[in-house]
């Protein structure tokens, strides 16, 4: 990832783009103390770190533990009150405010529906022909229009910042 913040700096600063060929740099330099770490790991330390930043978090993740299941049944849960979850959620996840961490909690919401909730919440989110598609696909279709709709206010929101070239 260094190799190619440093190329891109290299163009952008060919082309006139000094300010952000600058930034991109010093973007490059701090990533050096990671250079070791998967991209998996250094992913979760930036949603921790940004987590630390709001005071919400301790600076070591805690250990997680799944719960045993000793076959009991899960809880039921009210189908209606899912999707209307995830209905706020996809409402939410335009939002620059809202961390990926808290998108990718609401979205457990879709592990308590069953096929007949999953496509409700997809018609509630105007996702249609999965009616004969399985109960994982339906969970994916669903996921994706939540993680997209983040994605689509993030570009919005890059687009809206670029600076304007000199004429």
């Amino acid at each position: 990832m260094q190799q190619h913040l440093s190329d891109l700096s290299r163009l952008l600063d060919a082309s006139g783009a000094k300010q952000v060929a600058t930034d991109l740099n010093a973007i490059q330099a701090g990533l050096t103390p990671f250079r070791e770490q998967p991209l998996k790991t250094f992913a979760e330390f930036l949603v921790r770190a940004e987590a630390y930043s709001r005071g919400e978090v301790p600076l070591v993740p805690p250990k997680t533990t799944r719960p045993r299941t000793t076959g009991a049944r899960k809880a039921k849960v009210d189908p209606a009150e899912a999707v209307q979850r995830l209905c706020q959620l996809y409402d939410r996840a335009g939002d620059p405010s809202v961390s990926a961490e808290e998108i990718e909690t609401g979205l457990q919401a879709l592990e308590e529906l069953n096929k007949d909730g999953l496509l409700k919440a997809a018609d509630a989110l105007e996702i249609k022909g999965l009616s004969r598609k399985k109960v994982q696909e339906i969970r994916e279709a669903v996921r994706q229009k939540v993680i997209n709709r983040r994605g689509a206010a993030q570009r919005a929101s890059m687009i809206d910042q670029q600076p304007v070239p000199p004429g």
